[in-house]
């Protein structure tokens, strides 16, 4: 499975591995195969709900623009922009085959089970998001932080600017928690999981209108701090790669850092094939970031 450099000194090893055969037969398998994948895309869309439809339609529209010479990574943009709950999660939008390439490969890097870590760090990072996933991620930290697995100095929680859907506000009653944006369900959660621990919340703003991304948020608490040694990321294992390099490509690699990630939650049901290109495709246009960094410092 993947390990994530935790320092400079690993980058190239980790690119090594990263960039492995399962990526290669992925691509290659939904080039030579991207009209069958439109064909299934199209048939599937058959029994989506209206909303789902909407999103499966834009998502064709995309692929239809795209030119011969396109990656196969330009076709597994399925968000288009919208949030990650946009993507159609009812039914499987892939064929079979690709389906099972894509398993292989989530399976190598390590995007579908557990990780946690063992060590003492200076600050550790609960990542917001949608709903789920930052109740999931807050509830996996606070298990790592009582078991004496990880010994952080305090916990940052970490969130944009962004109000609940109505799906997540009526998530957050059944949780008996009052709030109507992310950042104050997270620090509702955090409030009743780490009483009497040093903790808080901060909230990275917009950028160009729309709400920062995990690595302009670490650039932002980045900026002003000069008193971090060591850092852990608290994520979901499908992003546990753009995660940890978003810190990373903030560092430069000047300050370790380890991800520990809980399972994947968030979804109607187990991750779909589409989720989990996307999360692919996410993590590819991270590490080719580390990846010039790596050549810029040979």
């Amino acid at each position: 499975m993947l390990r994530l450099p935790a320092s400079a000194s690993e980058v190239r090893r980790f690119l090594g591995s990263f960039y492995c055969a399962e990526l290669d037969e992925l691509r290659a398998l939904f080039l030579t195969g991207r009209r069958d994948a439109r064909a299934h895309l199209l048939l599937q869309s058959e029994g989506l709900s209206h909303e789902e439809l909407k999103q499966a339609r834009r998502i064709l529209m995309n692929w239809d623009g795209l030119g011969l010479n396109s990656t196969a990574e330009a076709y597994w943009d399925f968000r288009l922009g919208a949030e990650r709950t946009s993507i159609p999660s009812s039914v499987d939008l892939l064929p079979p085959e690709i389906g099972a390439a894509t398993s292989r490969l989530a399976d190598v890097w390590g995007l579908s089970v557990v990780h946690t870590v063992n060590a003492s760090v200076d600050v550790a990072f609960v990542l917001g998001g949608l709903l789920p996933s930052s109740l999931a991620r807050v509830a996996f930290l606070s298990e790592l932080v009582q078991s004496g697995q990880l010994t952080p100095g305090v916990i940052v929680g970490l969130a944009g600017h962004r109000y609940l859907t109505r799906l997540e506000a009526q998530a957050a009653d059944a949780h008996g928690i009052c709030a109507q944006t992310e950042a104050g369900a997270l620090r509702q959660a955090l409030e009743v999981a780490f009483c009497g621990y040093p903790f808080h919340l901060d909230v990275a703003p917009d950028y160009g209108g729309r709400r920062a991304s995990t690595s302009s948020a670490f650039a932002w608490w980045l900026s002003n701090r000069t008193d971090v040694m060591s850092a852990a990321v608290i994520t979901t294992s499908i992003y546990r790669i753009q995660s940890h390099v978003a810190f990373q490509s903030q560092t430069n690699g000047d300050i370790p850092v380890l991800t520990a990630s809980v399972k994947n939650t968030g979804f109607a049901s187990e991750p779909r094939t589409q989720h989990y290109l996307q999360e692919i495709k996410a993590s590819l246009d991270a590490v080719s970031g580390l990846a010039r960094w790596a050549n810029d410092h040979r």
